[in-house]
């Protein structure tokens, strides 16, 4: 069973800090279980995979990251992530978000160490033990051309697992856009 929930653009899959939007309280909790129990799908976390493109792909990390014990395999191509573990650390040319979708989703004003509470690679980091103990199978794709640079996002986020002993799956596909 495939099942996908959509949100506006530049929701990103996530709680925001202000409370107003809760999608991943919403995919993580009321979306996985009205899936498992309408379609009399398996509740073990080892047949259960998230996976998402672009926004969903990073919204994807998130979820399974920091709750591995209901993912068995997450798959993220292209994920509009940036590369940095702090706000800080993060390249001035991967700063595509504009100040009011910032503060929209981080704020306002924009919170710097909210973002870095929804960072992938600073929950892989901070779970890392978890992700390992559950055997979380990880799958990292993305494009060498992508337009909006997530290649180097990609590659963050690749070293960051490597680094931490994190299995898991990357690619960089040659020649490759943004989806």
């Amino acid at each position: 069973v495939i099942a996908s929930p959509t949100v506006p653009t530049g929701r990103i899959y996530m709680d925001f800090k202000d409370g107003k939007e809760k999608q991943e309280t919403f995919v993580v909790g009321q979306f996985l279980n009205h899936v498992q129990r309408t379609y009399n799908v398996s509740r073990d976390r080892r047949k259960t995979m998230i996976s998402g493109i672009s926004m969903g792909g990073v919204g994807s990390l998130r979820m399974a990251f920091r709750y591995p014990d209901k993912f068995g395999a997450v798959a993220a191509m292209e994920a509009a992530m940036e590369p940095g573990l702090t706000w800080d650390d993060v390249p001035q040319q991967h700063r595509w978000r504009d100040k009011a979708m910032l503060d929209r989703i981080y704020g306002p004003p924009f919170d710097p160490e909210y973002w870095k509470a929804n960072n992938p690679s600073a929950i892989a980091i901070a779970n890392a033990e978890k992700i390992r103990s559950y055997d979380l199978a990880i799958y990292i794709e993305c494009g060498d051309e992508d337009g909006f640079g997530f290649h180097e996002s990609a590659e963050f986020l690749h070293r960051t697992l490597w680094d931490n002993r994190i299995p898991h799956e990357y690619r960089l596909v040659r020649w490759a856009d943004h989806v």
